[in-house]
């Protein structure tokens, strides 16, 4: 898989949705849930893709874009905790939480 996010929903074991957006707009919890419902109803239908369903090939460059995003977070990080006034700790750009000790 080379996009993220990527979404993959079952329903009794078969794959009924794949793909990288919700309900074809976006990843908020609305969307999410505007999906789930959509996909359930597809499930009861009996729509469900094919067993040896495979995503196609694509030129997204999405992960290397999101490795540059995560290494510029950590450089981030380290540069304020080195700027932290000598306070012992640690900083997580990725999930915005501080621990100082």
């Amino acid at each position: 898989i080379n996009t993220l996010p990527m979404y993959l929903m079952y329903y009794g074991g078969r794959l009924v949705y794949a793909s990288n957006v919700l309900n074809g707009y976006g990843s908020g919890k609305e969307d999410m849930r505007a999906q789930v419902a959509e996909t359930f109803a597809m499930a009861q239908a009996g729509k469900f893709l094919p067993p040896d369903f495979r995503f196609g090939k694509t030129d997204n460059r999405l992960m290397e874009d999101m490795n540059h995003t995560l290494q510029g977070m950590s450089a981030a990080a380290a540069a304020q905790a080195g700027t932290s006034g000598g306070r012992r700790g640690s900083t997580s750009a990725l999930n915005g939480t501080r621990e100082f000790g």
